[in-house]
């Protein structure tokens, strides 16, 4: 799956795991709650089909999206704006 779909995909379905400090994004707690999330709600088959591989565990999911989607904090940001969250 192309990076701006995957962002899309993890915006869209994980919004609510989006985390603040003082009305700014906190990327790094929203990237932890979004792996809880995930790792609760996605089948192996599932992660396979969007991430082309299956998460050992919660704590791989997390450094995966904290690490390797670079332009999933500024999405972050955008969407946030975007849909007043705070």
């Amino acid at each position: 799956m192309s990076e701006d779909r995957l962002i899309k995909r993890i915006l869209h379905n994980y919004a609510d795991c989006l985390s603040f400090d003082d009305g700014e994004i906190n990327y790094e707690e929203s990237c932890y709650n979004i792996s809880f999330k995930m790792m609760e709600t996605l089948s192996e088959s599932q992660q396979d089909s969007i991430f082309g591989f299956v998460f050992d565990d919660q704590q791989e999911c997390f450094d995966y999206l904290l690490k390797h989607i670079p332009g999933l904090c500024e999405a972050m940001i955008i969407f946030s704006s975007e849909n007043n969250l705070k």
